[in-house]
């Protein structure tokens, strides 16, 4: 596999490409007469094209090379690729419509300015805000998808993320039900949160 797809010896790419290609997957049904062959041939292009962008290759080109015979029954396809620049990130900001804003910048986010990203990194730094924001009690925060924007004159990329707080919870009074072992004050002392402190889920699952 690795002389099918030139020009990407960088990343994992060509993995995740083989685990999807159409092409690969029926390897052994087609012919270079097949009908359906262009047709698996131009999707699994522009799945190539998808998957450098995601690695942030938004200036990547991909050509078809003409099948190569290996016997009568036997070809290769070769697709081959021009990386071009990889992109990064020039800048990030955190919007928060419903205000206040929250200061996360000491936060050690996955997405750096300056560095160059990928869509798994921008996933990873969804997860790591919505944690951070659940530490500090807004255990119903959500984050619209990170808006990036592209400018292929600088070849860098602008990301901006919407995050939408709702309210901030607290831990409340404890009403305890059912016991008849021990005294209130004994099972409150077993509680790892205290009335009034800010609601995290990882206390709450404490009690489990």
């Amino acid at each position: 596999r690795d002389d099918l797809v030139t020009g990407v010896q960088t990343c994992a790419l060509p993995i995740f490409f083989f685990e999807k290609s159409l092409l690969f997957k029926n390897r052994h049904k087609l012919q270079t007469s097949s009908p359906s062959l262009s047709t698996l041939l131009e999707k699994d292009l522009k799945l190539l094209k998808e998957l450098l962008e995601s690695y942030f290759f938004f200036d990547a080109k991909v050509t078809a090379l003409a099948p190569e015979a290996k016997s009568s029954s036997r070809w290769k396809q070769v697709i081959q690729v021009e990386k071009g620049k990889r992109y990064i990130i020039s800048d990030f900001k955190l919007i928060f419509p419903e205000g206040p804003a929250i200061d996360l910048r000491k936060m050690k986010l996955p997405l750096k300015v300056g560095k160059t990203a990928n869509y798994n990194i921008l996933s990873k730094t969804q997860q790591s805000i919505l944690e951070e924001l659940k530490n500090q009690g807004f255990a119903y925060a959500h984050l619209d998808e990170i808006d990036l924007v592209v400018d292929k004159k600088k070849k860098q990329a602008y990301a901006k993320q919407e995050v939408w707080l709702k309210r901030k919870y607290f831990f409340g009074p404890v009403k305890v039900k059912g016991n008849e072992l021990f005294s209130y004050e004994d099972i409150r002392k077993l509680l790892p949160w205290k009335e009034g402190e800010i609601y995290r889920d990882r206390k709450s699952t404490r009690l489990n």
